[in-house]
């Protein structure tokens, strides 16, 4: 009998000892998958991260390239990665190379992504002429407002252009200003050339404005609708994108302009005299819609100024204005000098274009990747 009592507890103790290494490989393997898989996910992490920054580099220069590896530390692990142009599945694209390392670890990430972002530019729906305004509105002295089409470089493209001036109050020309554009009927464009007199076949006055007339520069693009929400070219501006420029002081603006130039200029300090030198988009603008902009002289600029009041026109103008106050501050006298405004579908296409292809709000991501590969 105390035989088989032993041989029990011997087989009981037994039995304990091979359970509990058992368990103990259980919990140890556990462990260590454990480990594996949290290395595993950092390194992917790490390796992702990375993609977003090279993405969102892209997104800022299309152009911006890195040939040879680069390592950086990332999330306690590090990253490596390059960026180069390759043929993938017959399309020339960016390929974007990464290996994320967490603690020997390794996770790859490769991404090809198209090499042309830019998103189409457009004519803002509501925008009839090269002077659209909501104010009353007088030229003088010499200014010439031509809404027939022209070229970037001035040229006049025959029978497709547009109103001369557009208003939602009314227009009186003085002096020796003159003013043209493009009379449609039954849908066929006929050109009328700048003239002293007989302007009335291409002036439209006391309009109304679809929807209400803008207040913000967003709204001249089309505002939420468009993918414009509110300040949002204050935003890239404010960016430097490309040359792009913020400022609450003209004085610091630095030229030739080049894609979205924001001046912002508070109540205290409402005139703004700009040298409209280069291009794209520039916005004189407050919340009060009391920033002015004066004397616009030397050089030539091409694309779509958008103020809140416009004063003096001594300079050429390639695109088209747009003032947004219904109470301007000297009047309404848009132009007393020698300047000039050349409707451009050309020059506004292409300001439009910068602003939707850099529009954060427009699509969730900058760069249209064609192929992701873990």
């Amino acid at each position: 009998m105390s035989k088989m009592i032993l041989i029990l507890v011997v087989g009981a103790f037994i039995t304990y000892g091979i359970v509990n290494i058992t368990s103990n490989d259980n919990v140890t393997n556990a462990t260590e998958n454990a480990a594996d898989n949290y290395s595993l996910t950092k390194a992917r992490n790490i390796a992702n991260s990375t993609a977003e920054m090279i993405l969102a580099n892209l997104g800022d220069n299309i152009n911006w390239r890195v040939t040879s590896p680069v390592t950086v530390n990332v999330l306690g692990g590090e990253t490596i990665y390059k960026v180069e142009d390759a043929f993938f599945n017959g399309d020339s694209l960016i390929k974007i190379s990464i290996l994320g390392n967490y603690f020997n670890n390794l996770k790859t990430v490769t991404i090809y992504t198209l090499r042309n972002l830019k998103s189409p530019g457009f004519l803002p729906v509501n925008m009839y002429a090269p002077v659209t305004t909501n104010n009353n509105i007088l030229t003088a002295g010499t200014i010439t407002v031509d809404g027939r089409d022209h070229t970037m470089a001035g040229a006049l493209i025959p029978n497709k252009g547009t109103w001369g001036i557009w208003t939602t109050k009314t227009f009186t020309q003085k002096g020796a200003s003159s003013i043209g554009g493009t009379f449609y009927t039954a849908g066929v464009g006929t050109d009328i050339a700048p003239t002293k007199v007989g302007y009335m076949p291409v002036v439209a006055q006391n309009q109304t404005y679809p929807g209400g007339f803008p207040t913000t520069p967003e709204e001249v693009l089309g505002g939420i609708s468009n993918g414009f929400d509110k300040d949002r070219l204050k935003i890239i501006a404010q960016r430097g994108i490309y040359g792009s420029q913020y400022v609450t002081d003209p004085t610091n603006l630095k030229y030739p302009l080049k894609g979205i130039t924001y001046v912002e200029i508070t109540d205290s300090m409402m005139d703004c005299s700009v040298e409209a030198t280069g291009a794209g988009i520039l916005i004189v603008h407050n919340k009060s819609l009391t920033a002015s902009i004066k004397n616009i002289n030397a050089g030539t600029f091409r694309g779509l100024i958008i103020a809140d009041d416009i004063v003096h026109i001594q300079t050429t103008i390639i695109g088209a204005i747009f003032s947004l106050t219904p109470s301007p501050s000297e009047g309404n006298a848009i132009g007393l000098g020698n300047g000039s405004v050349l409707y451009s579908n050309e020059a506004i296409k292409e300001a439009t274009e910068f602003a939707a292809t850099h529009n954060f709000g427009w699509r969730k991501k900058r760069v249209a990747i064609k192929y992701w590969f873990e």
